[in-house]
């Protein structure tokens, strides 16, 4: 969030109770991911405006992820949305990185 303009950041922090997503605030009013048809997951959007306040967010879908791609390879004839979430995992591991390499104590 510091790497703002403080007049977005501001407006954001001003908004925060409607646009608080888990893992961040989005810097727009609504998604607009999900109007063009795609929503990924908020950790996955280039949208994203996050702090050391939403860690704990982060690390706590971290293990959904892997609860989920457990499920997935245990499941049979699921292996195209497994290779799909899977890459989508890589994509959160690496922003969880970014976070905790630039927020985390």
């Amino acid at each position: 969030m510091d790497r703002l303009s403080a007049a977005e950041r501001s407006h954001l922090v001003g908004t925060k109770g409607f646009r608080q997503q888990d893992v961040r605030l989005c810097r727009h009013d609504y998604c607009v991911k999900a109007e063009q048809g795609s929503p990924p997951p908020c950790s996955l959007c280039e949208h994203l405006v996050t702090s050391f306040e939403f860690l704990p967010a982060w690390e706590a879908e971290e293990s959904q992820w892997e609860q989920e791609l457990e499920l997935l390879a245990a499941t049979p004839q699921s292996e195209l949305v497994f290779a799909q979430k899977k890459c989508q995992f890589e994509q959160f591991e690496a922003n969880l990185a970014f976070v905790q390499e630039n927020y985390g104590s």
